[in-house]
């Protein structure tokens, strides 16, 4: 005997998209041992490495006039590229730029990627200075740089980051968390992840994820009743994956044991 599971959001009263509970009219009997797997997962990679809730989306630069501009990200999910892409368009917007012989516009402030040692590049010219540790913002943890080597706004050269660049801000692995299940365990702690995962795919693009083994795990019931399923998305951190509305759909194999 077996049970399919198929929940997101729009089976509830409430909740968010990636983060709901799921209450049975009528409670699912399970009155003998059973276990739980992942059937399969479908989501999105729509959950923002810079926002304002992470504190990582301002910055301050200073033109060659000694004009400070305060600089402030729209909450998104942004590459190198990306961000310096944004940097430039707020240059333009404040006619903080120069052009060349073509008319193309020339900056005095680049954000690059070393691709051969996975740090990120800051290239500062024309007395201009860039802080990206400004008003507290920790966009310099994604720059792969350390408190101390920002304390101070950056000048002319070329500043290459401490460390490795962190554009996911910590994301190694997403973790999807099923209320129902027992006996996993996340180091040393009892979780209830019944799956983990590194997502492969670009930003903006759809994720589903089906086990090709699944992992049977035991089913925690008080009652000998299913009443209620929580299913929730995290990093390998514990920090809440917000999908910023798109949906979260999780398909569970349930089967008693045999």
């Amino acid at each position: 005997m077996s049970i399919l599971l198929t929940l997101d959001q729009s089976y509830t009263d409430g909740g968010v998209s990636h983060d709901f509970e799921t209450l049975f009219d009528s409670p699912i009997p399970i009155p003998e041992k059973w276990e739980i797997a992942l059937q399969r997962c479908d989501t999105w990679y729509s959950f923002f490495n810079i926002s304002a809730e992470k504190g990582n989306n301002t910055f301050k630069y200073t033109n060659d006039s000694a004009v400070e501009r305060s600089v402030t990200i729209p909450d998104g999910v942004y590459s190198l590229s990306q961000l310096q892409a944004y940097l430039h368009y707020v240059m333009r917007q404040n006619s903080d730029y120069t052009t060349d012989g073509d008319g193309n516009p020339v900056y005095s402030i680049y954000i690059q990627a070393n691709y051969s040692t996975l740090k990120s590049e800051i290239t500062i010219s024309d007395g201009y200075e860039l802080n990206i540790a400004a008003t507290e913002s920790r966009l310099y943890e994604l720059l792969g740089f350390e408190a101390t080597s920002v304390s101070s706004a950056l000048t002319d050269g070329t500043h290459i980051s401490d460390g490795l660049a962190d554009v996911t801000d910590g994301l190694n692995s997403m973790q999807i968390h099923v209320s129902l299940v027992s006996e996993s365990y996340m180091g040393s702690s009892g979780s209830d992840v019944i799956f983990s995962f590194i997502p492969t795919v670009s930003p903006g693009s759809p994720i589903t994820i089906e086990p090709r083994q699944k992992v049977y795990l035991p089913i925690r019931s008080n009652d000998g009743y299913i009443r209620n399923v929580r299913c929730h998305l995290t990093d390998q951190q514990g920090r809440v994956l917000d999908l910023n509305g798109e949906k979260l759909t999780v398909s569970l194999h349930l089967r008693k044991i045999k």
